[in-house]
């Protein structure tokens, strides 16, 4: 429920289509009690804007007005076990644990510009979310980057992102489809029971409640230095013919883990086959890999380099084994 969130604070959410299907996944930051901010995927965010103008079209009784303001802000992540200090090397704003806990949000000057400030990981990571205006984002650039390579860090791209997201199981684009739901991504419970929101009425129907429907797994090779790949089938062992049991959505090779690791679905899920071995069957490379099912979290289950320990310091890696 958005309507519990606390000012000051930000939440985790889905948006759903008409008919049950999680469309895009996002966060709500509560900037005072009737201003809010809404972040999307960067792929969806012209599908999210004409969303949310559709049904607040549909529902002109409601006291709400929806902006884009896409264009109107420029941010960047500062993430890892020393983002606190890199940020706060930025500002003279207190960014302690207290003052900005994860998912806390303020409104700050950063680098000597008005700034928004939301703590909030997409890595894994402890993390800040920084937005700017575009004219002030240039100075930012420059002063984030001074300060991180102060601390012996560096800018990290695209594709250290995608690593470290799946070594953490969070979804993205390759597993929000157009096809899966949120019990088949394992969060059936996101859905609030206590009000009515667009989906939930078809959500629940015949077939989208099945508990054999494929949902989300992770998976490693079972073969030290197999390579396996995304859009790969999954079979039962033994069978490499057929529709199979699932897919895989998403691989990685994890430093952490020290092997290509994926993100896939799967029927039944981790409750029904985790430590069952699948093989996954890429008819176009025409390889098989045996793949053995887990939960999608490898690194961190707890959330602690998230969320913060008592020392503040990163844990080591879990699951590696």
């Amino acid at each position: 429920r958005m309507a519990t969130l606390p000012v000051g604070r930000a939440r985790y959410g889905f948006l759903l289509r008409e008919d049950g299907i999680v469309l895009d996944d996002g966060t709500v930051w509560r900037l005072d009690e009737g201003r809010f901010l809404a972040t999307c995927t960067t792929a969806h965010a012209a599908t999210v804007a004409e969303h949310l103008a559709r049904w607040r079209f549909r529902w002109p009784e409601l006291d709400v007005t929806v902006d884009e303001t896409t264009e109107a802000w420029c941010g960047i992540a500062v993430a890892g076990p020393r983002s606190r200090a890199v940020l706060g090397a930025l500002t003279e704003a207190e960014v302690s644990d207290a003052a900005l806990p994860h998912l806390g949000v303020r409104e700050i000057e950063v680098a000597g510009a008005p700034a928004r400030v939301a703590r909030l990981s997409f890595s894994g990571e402890r993390a800040f979310e920084v937005m700017v205006r575009p004219e002030a984002a240039p100075a930012l650039w420059a002063a984030a980057l001074a300060a991180v390579r102060a601390e012996g860090g560096g800018p990290y791209g695209l594709e250290a992102l995608d690593i470290l997201r799946v070594e953490k199981g969070h979804v993205t684009g390759r597993e929000i489809d157009g096809r899966v739901t949120l019990g088949d991504l394992g969060m059936p419970g996101m859905a609030s029971r206590a009000k009515e929101h667009v989906g939930r009425a078809l959500m629940e129907r015949e077939g989208l409640v099945d508990p054999a429907r494929p949902s989300l797994v992770g998976l490693r090779p079972v073969e030290a230095g197999a390579k396996v790949s995304g859009g790969a089938l999954l079979h039962p062992l033994g069978e490499e013919t057929g529709r199979g049991v699932g897919w895989i959505a998403s691989v990685a090779d994890s430093p952490a883990i020290g092997a290509r690791i994926a993100l896939g679905f799967a029927e039944g899920g981790v409750e029904a086959l985790e430590g069952q071995t699948l093989m996954a069957h890429d008819p176009t490379a025409g390889t098989v890999t045996k793949m053995k099912v887990r939960a999608a979290c490898f690194v961190d289950p707890g959330g602690s380099r998230m969320k913060g320990d008592p020392e503040g310091a990163p844990t080591k890696a879990e699951g590696a084994a």
